[in-house]
């Protein structure tokens, strides 16, 4: 009796799944319980446990395909799946031997043509990728010639600068600004220097800036989100700081680009700046002990005016009632 293996709905709203990788090849046994493959949908890649046992057989589909959900992929047998020797196998045809051409000083040998075996071919993404490369006028095809590996996945979209001759996006800046009152922002500063005195200001803005981003945007396609923080006496790269609490927080080395720049400036003379054109987005935190104000600078390719607006309203719900992060 054969056992069919179906693409699994891992989602609400999941149309298809991408086959990441298979985790037993054709022909081999599996047992109830052993991953079968790997499933990547819009959210997440999702092991898959056999739950009946068998022989793989009738594979229908390669990892990196994208398969409708309910669609069957493969069967697991009783034996394994047969290869019928009785069949008479063709005699081979001696091919002609070609008779011998003198050449001439006109003929060239042609010249070596590099190819782009996945150029024209059907391009692998995620739902997710594709809908954000949409969004953002990223030809998948530049992920090709990049060297990506397919299936692509939306933190692939995140790194591919946007292709503005074809979007028709401007390379234009936009800007929130805020205000709001410090009282309580600097009370939870006082209150963790007490415990931790080298833990500085411009840090925990990076923490909260980080949670807000979390909160309201999709931070699953970066991974890891790496956000800078930046003060006049230097700067630091952390990554995932809103998950590592502050008595854990660790400086990161691990990229030369930050996902969210966040620049403090309290209580100096400065209340705007235009140096972080090339950040994807930035976060510009001035004002006194009276009041903060702030500058979220973002470029529509990356962040819609939407988004950025529900951005800059949970960062400063966050100022406005920071001691929550510690519950």
């Amino acid at each position: 009796m054969a056992h069919e293996v179906i693409m699994p709905v891992l989602g609400m709203n999941q149309d298809t799944g991408i086959i990441a990788a298979w985790g037993k090849e054709a022909g081999e046994y599996v047992a109830i319980g052993d991953v079968i493959m790997e499933v990547e949908t819009d959210k997440a890649i999702q092991e898959i446990e056999a739950l009946e046992a068998g022989y793989l057989s009738q594979v229908k589909y390669e990892a990196g395909a994208e398969v409708p959900v309910g669609e069957v992929i493969a069967l697991l047998t009783e034996q394994p799946e047969a290869v019928s020797d009785s069949e008479p196998k063709p005699e081979p045809t001696p091919e002609p031997t070609p008779e011998p051409t003198l050449p001439t000083p006109e003929t060239k040998a042609p010249e070596p043509v590099a190819s782009s075996p996945r150029i024209g071919a059907k391009i692998l993404a995620s739902p997710k990728a594709r809908r954000l490369a949409e969004e953002r006028g990223i030809d998948l095809i530049r992920l090709v010639k990049a060297g990506k590996t397919q299936p692509f996945r939306a933190a692939d979209i995140v790194e591919m600068p946007a292709d503005r001759e074809q979007s028709g996006m401007s390379s234009n800046r936009s800007r929130l600004c805020a205000r709001i009152d410090a009282s309580r922002f600097n009370t939870l500063c006082d209150w963790l220097s007490g415990d931790m005195p080298e833990l500085e200001r411009v840090t925990i803005l990076a923490v909260i800036a980080a949670g807000a981003y979390r909160f309201s945007l999709e931070p699953e396609a970066l991974n890891p989100f790496i956000v800078e923080a930046s003060a006049v006496a230097g700067s630091l790269l952390y990554a995932d700081p809103d998950l590592q609490g502050f008595a854990n927080l660790r400086s990161s080395s691990d990229t030369d680009h930050a996902n969210l720049l966040v620049r403090e400036m309290i209580g100096s003379h400065i209340v705007s700046v235009s140096l972080d054109d090339d950040a994807p987005l930035s976060i510009l935190v001035f004002g006194n002990t009276e009041q903060i104000e702030f500058e979220l600078s973002f470029d529509e390719s990356l962040l819609s005016a939407p988004q950025a607006v529900g951005l800059a309203n949970e960062f400063a719900a966050r100022l406005l009632e920071p001691m929550r992060l510690l519950l």
